[in-house]
């Protein structure tokens, strides 16, 4: 039996083009839509928690025995949300997997970089807008808060974006407190590899969990540095796919965390950093649903601003002087 060898000098150098018609789709648009079609209800189910859980909190803490009758009631719907977040998840790396392997995720980035300018925000609000009305679109005209209030805080955190080569350089915070990083296409020599939505997701003994690792840029001095340096150069280049790999196992954990605390503690257990948690996990679900709504819709710009939401997600968390993140 002979096999064909492929070399990369047998491959096309020619740069993917960032146009939807020119790159070769590993699916077919009709199961983009049924992803996207997944990926809307699920973020329905999301946000209708979100809603519930701010109303519940509200009653409970007016009334405690209140909050007693709806532990059971609200961390049933705790699970539901976990459950629906763990399927978005799925979608999301399997979108990101199939961007990464066609060379798109690296065309996206640098057709987005170029069209970036000094009114970013105005960008990123009206691509969350479009989206957002495609989402009630597809969800019959029920309203959706695509990212549950935590988008004008983000604005807040994130204080400038500019083009850095063929990447962005973002800067979190300002002052002492600040952090800069660039999002650059290309992949560096230790760079995180691929990891498929099964084996982010998998229990097998042998298998390849993906944990919350350390997608968590912060200052030098603090003591999360051993955890933080791998994922960021000299120069600033971070392992972005590694970092959104790490945010999205975040989210995950934290839900599953929140969940069981809600159904064994009740509505009594949330402390404030709590709200900080919710934040990093609506930029994660934001970051995953308009990633796959660009990919969707051949969108360069939603998919980037997909890549950044989901890269950053824990870096607000732990620029909040309000919380101490653990990264055991």
């Amino acid at each position: 039996m002979t096999t064909k060898k492929h070399t990369r000098n047998s491959q096309s150098r020619e740069e993917p083009s960032p146009t939807r018609s020119t790159v070769a789709w590993p699916v077919s648009p009709d199961a983009l839509t049924s992803r996207l079609s997944v990926a809307a209800s699920r973020l329905r189910v999301l946000d209708s928690y979100r809603r519930l859980l701010e109303t519940a909190r509200k009653r409970a803490t007016d009334d405690p025995d209140e909050g007693r009758r709806l532990t059971q009631p609200v961390a049933d719907r705790a699970f539901e949300a976990e459950a629906a977040l763990r399927v978005l998840l799925k979608e999301c790396i399997d979108s990101l997997n199939e961007l990464k392997d066609t060379g798109r995720l690296e065309a996206a980035l640098r057709a987005a970089a170029s069209k970036i300018d000094d009114d970013w925000k105005k960008q990123l609000r009206e691509k969350l807008e479009k989206i957002q009305e495609s989402l009630r679109e597809i969800a019959g005209g029920e309203a959706i808060d695509l990212a549950g209030g935590a988008m004008q805080l983000v604005s807040e955190r994130i204080t400038r974006v500019v083009r850095d080569r063929d990447g962005l350089r973002i800067a979190l915070g300002k002052g002492d407190d600040a952090v800069e990083f660039v999002l650059e296409p290309s992949p560096r020599p230790g760079h995180t590899g691929r990891i498929s939505s099964d084996a982010f997701f998998s229990t097998r003994a042998g298998g390849v969990a993906f944990g919350p690792m350390a997608a968590v840029l912060i200052e030098p001095t603090c003591h999360h540095e051993r955890a933080m340096m791998p994922l960021q150069t000299e120069d600033g280049i971070i392992d972005v796919y590694g970092a959104v790999l790490g945010n999205m196992a975040y989210a995950r954990e934290a839900m599953y965390r929140h969940a069981r605390k809600t159904a064994e503690i009740g509505l009594g257990a949330f402390k404030g950093k709590d709200v900080f948690t919710a934040i990093g996990i609506a930029l994660v679900v934001a970051g995953a649903v308009a990633l796959i709504w660009g990919y969707t819709n051949g969108d360069d710009e939603a998919i980037t601003w997909g890549w950044i939401m989901l890269s950053v997600g824990v870096v607000f968390i732990c620029q909040c002087p309000e919380l101490t993140v653990s990264m055991k």
